[in-house]
């Protein structure tokens, strides 16, 4: 799906969003899309042949922009009349416009040759039994074969076979249940998003302004005697409060109504219909008092009821969508355009060019102050960059040549001439933006358990306040409605339903913040239950700075062409060795008349090293062992600290390169941490026995946990040997050689800036240069279980003691509405306590 048409406009006089700057619709404009009224106030605009059309929602914004940068403006220049529109649900009805080819194009995504699938944004969301209802309807559509909605992001996937369904079919069976879709268009998502949350926001101060009012009239009646109040006057203070009330009902609680009537139409019960016959039940009751001038007035506690009931909901969606703000930093990451240098390096001129036309290969200059507009790799210049956004680190860290740069990093320093390598959807910011949502989107085993419990409590409400009303009238009649109404305000499936999603999503969040990224659900549960930890050694206990140390020359080259062929041999590697090497070979080089050498037939053997035909003769790099098989016979003895890494040919021993890598700063400190929070730790690594034995004693690790000279095979056995005692295993990898490790670990997490394949199969990324991030996961993980556990007995003890009192008629309507609802808020409260930095770790950023 093509996200960037929707924010920059192909012709400034065909087509462009306006936002902001224009002045408010008046009352009665016609949407230039659709043809219905625009609301005062919207302020949704599309400039069109030169002239600013109002439009009536965001979705009629999307589909219009998208019409006109597709090359499709013939399309309103030409018509005759406005699609008609559903009066039931104006705003999500979908016309034939759904069926032209280029509209399909710009959000259907065909999977294989039978098979198509759309991403919507769903608005009406509002707790699981939401999430429910539109999984239901959708997977009952003929022809759709999956179905899933989160309930984070309010976005959902479908997917349907090609000629039973369609978009169009999909977006209208989501009308019909009372939910409005739209394809989902990233930018408009988030626009989406904040509006809501302003409506939100203006019906939760309305809420308060009507409680505030009513308490004030009210509050006199609970604190002066029966006589001390004249009929006039408790009267007129009751007809007062009536009227106070009226904002919160008729506006601050049409959330709770419109729920309830869409779970009458599609037959089903969730938390908003017991709460919508609680306000009109006790309303009604209110009113039947002050017309009659005898009994009791609730209008302060259905102020009360109402205002603490969005103050839950509103508290528990900015919990939840706060969890979001990573994937629209990441979203709006890259610049709008970026400074290709085309004759580079033989000219230094260009031009400006859009981002999205960058090409892999290219050379762009990233001046003073700019954000880096796609991935690559530093050709010329050295500078520092902030790259926080994409992996917590809040100190700038110095690039120079060879040094791979990140979109949506930003250049701190001097100029710098960076060589494209990926661009829009390859890119770091976007991988990681698709795995974040993919986290978002997954759900925990804990989740569907409350989900399946909350699912089941507000019909079982309504049939005890049935009973509980029956009983009561047949024992003393006065008590029947009081205790009814009791029983629907004191249950609390919203603490149940939030038990879980809340906290989830805040520790996520709080992880992401930190420079951990949780890919899936499941993933901090797992965490918390670990009794062992598997390291990596290079890139990921070691910084991965390689260096070349020194060089022992062993045959017939000398060190320039040493150097020359075995850069040749890592060309197209991101290994750490790799970039050492070049720039080793750029230093000694540079300048001079040595031919570099093209190497062919490349082929890459994990855990020992590369092979390939240089001048038709077959040259390896790595291990001395791996070398010596090509070569045929023994290197030359040498000095015991020296030699990591070997060069040779057929025949000939060529090189022998010493490595330095200098361990991560927080390596000791963070290690020594886990242990003292009960994890085991091991180091496995493919080096030699005593370059791995330093590092081991450097960080104190025991001489059994540590393991060399071991192939991805052997690490993957170690990890199963671990499993086989019933050990929980983390593995912590970076390399194409630690994927089966990864892959046989309980979690496995792999370092940010390793290859491709580990970050695609791992549980978990660590963006941050740091190891103290997964310090801070075990501690989070273990606070979540805890937390998430706390919420589920508070909920359950809540209903458990509050419902039988309010069957016996212990408890008020009001202390039941008010009950109800801090129910809400304790579960919300105790899960943002996961984002408090406390401990060790509130010192590591």
């Amino acid at each position: 799906m093509n996200t960037t048409a929707i924010a920059i406009a192909s012709t400034p006089h065909v087509g462009t969003l306006s936002r902001g700057t224009a002045t408010q619709c008046e009352a009665g404009t016609a949407c230039f899309h659709c043809g219905l009224p625009v609301t005062t106030g919207d302020s949704y605009r599309i400039r069109f042949d030169g002239k600013m059309q109002a439009l009536c929602c965001v979705g009629c914004e999307a589909v219009a922009q998208t019409i006109l940068d597709a090359g499709l403006a013939a399309y309103y220049r030409e018509r005759t009349a406005v699609p008609q529109t559903s009066p039931a649900a104006p705003r999500t009805n979908v016309d034939a416009l759904f069926y032209l080819n280029a509209i399909q194009a710009q959000y259907v995504k065909a999977q294989g040759t039978d098979t198509q699938s759309v991403d919507l944004y769903i608005d009406g969301i509002t707790c699981s039994a939401c999430v429910w209802l539109a999984e239901s309807a959708l997977a009952k559509t003929p022809g759709v074969t999956q179905a899933s909605v989160n309930q984070v992001t309010h976005r959902a996937t479908v997917a349907w076979r090609v000629g039973e369904s369609s978009l169009r079919e999909v977006l209208n069976t989501l009308t019909r249940v009372g939910l409005a879709g739209q394809p989902s268009v990233t930018a408009n998502d988030f626009a989406a998003r904040r509006k809501a949350r302003r409506h939100a926001l203006i019906e939760l101060g309305v809420a308060l302004l009507s409680m505030m009012q009513v308490m004030m009239f009210t509050l006199p009646l609970y604190f002066s005697a029966a006589d001390d109040v004249s009929e006039e006057a408790r009267l007129l203070m009751g007809w007062a409060a009536l009227v106070l009330t009226l904002p919160a009902i008729l506006y601050s609680a049409r959330t709770f109504f419109s729920g309830a009537w869409r779970d009458l139409r599609n037959r089903r019960v969730s938390m908003d219909l017991p709460v919508a016959l609680a306000i009109t039940a006790t309303f009604g009751a209110s009113c039947i008092a002050l017309f009659q001038g005898t009994g009791v007035m609730y209008f302060d506690s259905i102020s009360m009821f109402i205002f603490l009931l969005l103050a839950a909901r509103y508290l528990e969606s900015w919990a939840r969508e706060s969890s979001l703000t990573l994937i629209e930093r990441l979203t709006n990451a890259a610049p709008a355009a970026a400074f290709l240098l085309p004759t580079y390096p033989q000219g230094r001129d260009g031009n400006a060019v859009a981002v999205a036309a960058l090409k892999a290969g290219q050379v762009i200059r990233i001046a003073t102050g700019e954000m880096v507009a796609a991935d690559g790799v530093i050709v010329e210049g050295t500078s520092d960059f902030d790259e926080s956004l994409l992996s917590g680190e809040s100190h700038p860290l110095s690039r120079g040549v060879s040094d791979r740069l990140m979109g949506g990093s930003l250049n701190l320093g001097g100029p710098v001439f960076m060589r494209v390598t990926r661009t829009g959807d390859k890119s770091a910011a976007a991988m990681l933006r698709a795995l974040t949502e993919q986290a978002l989107a997954s759900r925990p085993r804990l989740s569907a358990l409350s989900d399946r419990v909350a699912r089941w409590i507000a019909p079982v409400t309504l049939g005890l306040s049935v009973i509980a009303a029956l009983g009561w009238l047949a024992i003393n009649p006065a008590m029947s409605f009081p205790v009814a109404v009791a029983v629907l305000a004191v249950t609390c499936p919203c603490a149940l339903a939030l038990a879980v999603p809340a906290a989830q999503a805040l520790a996520t969040t709080r992880l992401a913040r930190e420079g951990l990224l949780i890919v899936r659900a499941d993933t901090l549960e797992k965490i918390a239950r670990a009794t062992d930890i598997v390291f990596d050694k290079t890139g990921t206990i070691t910084t991965g700075h390689i260096a070349i140390e020194a060089i022992d020359l062993l045959g017939s080259l000398d060190r320039a062409q040493v150097l020359a062929a075995a850069t040749a041999l890592e060309a197209g590697s991101l290994h750490p060795i790799a970039r050492a090497l070049q720039r080793a070979t750029q230093a000694h080089v540079a300048g001079g008349t040595v031919t570099r050498p093209i190497a062919s037939t490349l082929k890459c053997v994990a855990g020992a090293g590369v092979e390939g035909d240089i001048d038709f003769t077959t040259w390896r790099l790595g291990h001395q062992l791996f070398v010596q098989q090509i070569v045929g016979h023994a290197a030359p003895a040498m000095d015991a600290s020296t030699g990591s890494l070997f060069l040779g040919r057929h025949g000939e021993w060529l090189a022998a390169f010493s490595l330095s890598d200098p361990l991560k700063a927080d390596a000791c400190d963070t290690i020594a941490a886990l242990r003292q929070h009960g994890l085991t730790v091991h180091l496995l690594s493919g080096d030699r026995h005593d370059f791995v034995a330093q590092v081991a004693v450097a960080l104190d690790i025991e001489t059994a946990n540590v393991m060399a000279r071991q192939t991805p095979q052997q690490k993957l056995d170690y990890a199963n040997s671990l499993k086989q005692h019933r050990a929980q295993l983390i593995a912590v990898g970076d390399g194409v050689n630690d994927a089966p490790l990864l892959g046989g670990a309980d979690v496995s997490i792999a370092i940010g800036s390793g290859a491709d394949l580990t970050r695609l199969t791992a549980d978990a990324v660590l963006l941050s240069p740091n190891l103290a991030p997964l310090l801070t996961a075990q501690m989070v993980a273990r606070k979540m279980v805890r937390i998430i556990h706390q919420n589920f007995y508070w909920a359950i003890a809540y209903n458990v003691i509050a419902i039988p009192l309010a069957v016996m008629g212990k408890i008020s309507p009001a202390e039941a509405a008010i009950g109800m609802a801090l129910s809400s808020l304790a579960v919300v409260a105790n899960s943002l306590r996961l984002m408090r930095r406390d401990g060790p770790t509130a010192r590591t950023h």
